[in-house]
């Protein structure tokens, strides 16, 4: 485990898989579910019952209150398997991956 800090600018290979293997998506609702995850959580303003708000908007819109989207990290690249996911992030700003990864 990389144990010096990431600096503006880093790129990162993130993976994580389920415990012992297990699924972590299950059918396509799952999957858009976490695709949803990937934007609205990868962003310095945080919603504790972003699901709810969320409700009965498209894909990526989002509540007219919310403040301007301000991303915590640049994704450019991820897969979602069913046990696993991958993401290929640039840190843009100071702790961007460690607060985004803690929301995901």
């Amino acid at each position: 485990m990389r144990v010096e800090p990431h600096d503006v600018g880093s790129f990162l290979h993130i993976t994580k898989r389920g415990a012992r293997g297990a699924e972590i998506v299950r059918d396509e609702s799952d999957r858009i579910g976490f695709t949803r995850s990937l934007f609205y959580l990868n962003d310095t303003y945080s919603d504790e019952n972003w699901r709810k708000s969320l409700s009965g908007l498209g894909m990526f819109e989002r509540p007219a209150d919310w403040p301007e989207r301000e991303p915590l990290v640049r994704i450019h690249a991820w897969t979602l398997m069913p046990n696993h996911f991958h993401i290929l992030a640039e840190q843009i700003r100071d702790g961007g991956v460690a607060k985004f990864m803690q929301r995901l």
